[in-house]
């Protein structure tokens, strides 16, 4: 297990991690929108996503989505005030009865080990997306054999 000084380490590589993936991505889209298309906004089938997080952090995914220019379609907020044991049996539910939902989890409130708990012990198929505090950007891959996707304001 990691502890001290290597679990800080750990997390803080984690973090950077997610926020060089996030810029890049942002960057590439930008160029690619700017320089490539003809000034007409990309279309992102609309999904159902289940947002994993407290109010703020709904408003805040809401925000990205619609600065993105991006119909977010129907979401439910989940609240986190549970444990990630918990948390699990709900999504598992969830996820058995709307197989084609979205999660989104948002690191703010809860920090990233418990975002990770629930995740290992998610036991029906899923597709997530992971929205950390402050970041303007929600990034998420839908399958283990495509390049992921970043929605980020603009």
């Amino acid at each position: 297990h990691y502890s001290g000084g290597i679990a800080t380490l750990f997390s803080i590589f984690f973090q950077v991690g997610i926020w060089i993936r996030a810029g890049i991505a942002a960057i590439y889209f930008y160029i690619k929108n700017s320089l490539f298309s003809n000034n007409q906004k990309q279309t992102i089938p609309t999904r159902h996503y289940a947002i994993i997080g407290n109010a703020e952090e709904k408003a805040s995914v809401h925000n990205i989505f619609a600065k993105a220019g991006i119909k977010l379609g129907s979401s439910t907020t989940i609240a986190t005030d549970v444990s990630a044991t918990e948390m699990a049996v709900k999504l598992n539910l969830l996820l058995k009865n709307n197989p084609q939902q979205v999660l989104i989890f948002c690191q703010g409130q809860k920090n990233w080990e418990f975002i990770i708990k629930v995740l290992k012990r998610l036991s029906v198929p899923f597709s997530a997306s992971f929205h950390a505090k402050n970041s303007h950007s929600i990034v998420g891959s839908q399958s283990k054999n495509k390049s992921g996707e970043v929605i980020a304001e603009q």
